[in-house]
């Protein structure tokens, strides 16, 4: 069939010379086409509408619950601001009054006030919030949807301020959910906080327990020399007949030769069965204050949110509506395209 779509435009040139042919569009017989075949170009339209309409079956509505957390007053956590401050003051207390200056500096410079910062809990909180791990705790309790929480999204809006969202088919119980996973996270993060607090004093205590442990060995050191001084003094006394104390001794050489055999067999028994090491050494007794102090029990009156929630969760739907307009739009489009190129591909080349 001759192609009717299109005119021969080539004219001869002054030479008598054909040109090249040029081709224009009719478009009054692309029109006809197009009209002849309106049955087939309908066709797929509504083939592309039918197959819009499926699809658009299967889409489901999703609804969002969302809300609001703010950096917490520190100062309003009673709790948490007695245990700090009551740790603190114990590291910076110092367990003897031999204490170097190097320790000194090493006490000073554990400071436990990040602990009551505003910045630390909330950036503790959010990323507490975000944790696999707290999510999957979360789940295991059987408190939400694992689902709905692996949809969880922070969003950090100002300084201090962030929005939590978490999406769901569930209209009626994603409200729920993400109440519950934010007091379950304020539960975690606290217990978490108090931890890391109870790891720096466990550290302390590690510390205190090595120093009275040198301590003690260095008290026992000062014992045997002790009573070596005592054997020397007792086999000079022998020596010299000096049984009982002499009443007046002068240019004493600090051994004790002047308390006799007598004192000296005593002194040197004694010092044998001698136990108090805090006698001997003044420093055992104030590292076992400030490891006693450290280890007392202190009160657990709850958990103390580190954030503030000011506004709950809310509930919106995600627009499945406009989704599915799209998709039926998109479907008709295409079924109306194609039926098109094929009315007008059957007319030029059929």
């Amino acid at each position: 069939m001759a192609n009717t779509l299109f005119r021969d435009e080539s004219k001869l040139s002054d030479t008598n010379e054909r040109s090249l042919p040029r081709y224009e569009i009719d478009v009054r017989a692309v029109v006809q086409a197009l009209r002849d075949a309106k049955k087939l170009i309908l066709f797929f339209s509504m083939f592309g509408l039918l197959l819009g309409y499926f699809y658009t079956s299967k889409i489901k509505d999703y609804w969002t619950a969302s809300a609001i957390v703010v950096e917490a007053n520190t100062s309003d956590l009673k709790q948490l601001n007695q245990l700090v401050k009551y740790y603190q003051i114990l590291l910076a207390m110092k367990s003897t009054d031999n204490e170097n200056a190097n320790d000194a500096s090493k006490q000073d410079a554990i400071d436990l006030n990040f602990f009551l910062n505003d910045d630390y809990l909330y950036d503790f909180f959010i990323s507490m919030l975000e944790s696999d791990k707290n999510k999957s705790e979360f789940s295991g309790r059987n408190l939400g949807n694992s689902s709905e929480i692996s949809t969880l999204k922070v969003i950090r809006k100002d300084e201090g301020k962030s929005i939590v969202s978490i999406r769901s088919e569930d209209r009626n119980n994603i409200h729920d959910t993400l109440n519950n996973y934010i007091s379950y996270t304020q539960e975690s993060a606290y217990r978490e906080v108090l931890k890391e607090l109870d790891a720096i004093i466990s550290i302390e205590k590690d510390i205190l327990n090595k120093r009275l442990t040198l301590q003690k060995l260095l008290a026992e050191e000062m014992l045997r020399t002790e009573i070596e001084k005592s054997k020397l003094a007792l086999k000079i006394a022998l020596e010299a007949g000096i049984v009982k104390p002499l009443e007046s001794f002068y240019g004493s050489d600090n051994l004790g030769v002047e308390f006799g055999v007598d004192v000296l067999n005593a002194k040197i028994s004694a010092l044998k069965n001698f136990k108090h090491m805090e006698v001997i050494n003044s420093e055992i007794s104030g590292i076992k204050l400030k490891k006693s102090l450290l280890e007392l029990p202190i009160a657990n009156e709850g958990i103390e949110n580190i954030v503030s929630i000011p506004k709950m969760a809310t509930t919106s739907e995600v627009n499945g509506n406009s989704k599915r307009f799209f998709v039926l739009f998109t479907g008709v489009f295409l079924g109306l395209i194609f039926g098109i190129v094929l009315a007008l591909f059957r007319k030029i080349f059929l």
